[in-house]
């Protein structure tokens, strides 16, 4: 699905600020280089799906108005990483989100 549209999507039906939006997707990218030791042959979709980033937008979307970047990635990484299995892929989920949202995620 283009990039585009993920971000229209993500503005209209989960009523995001654009910029937000254009992170989010940006790290959806960044995030589907990766493939997943634990699912080497799941393709580009085995870190992040699009029911994935619908489900961590819908999450910013409830959130205070005006969520922080650093909230958004840690929200982010609630999604993604808790969902892995394997330490190394949590790991590299958080170090994209944090290299891609320019902040920090505490796991605590």
């Amino acid at each position: 699905m283009p990039t585009d549209e993920l971000q229209e999507i993500l503005v209209q039906k989960c009523e995001l600020p654009k910029s937000r939006a254009t992170l989010m997707v940006k790290a959806m990218e960044n995030l589907q280089i990766y493939r997943s030791h634990g699912s080497l042959f799941a393709g580009k979709d085995s870190t992040i799906t699009v029911r994935d980033l619908l489900k961590w937008a819908e999450r910013v979307s409830k959130g205070e108005a005006g969520m922080p970047v650093q909230a958004v990635a840690q929200e982010g990484y609630l999604v993604l990483g808790e969902r892995s299995r394997n330490a190394q892929d949590k790991e590299f989920i958080k170090k994209t989100l944090m290299s891609t949202l320019k902040c920090t995620i505490d796991e605590d």
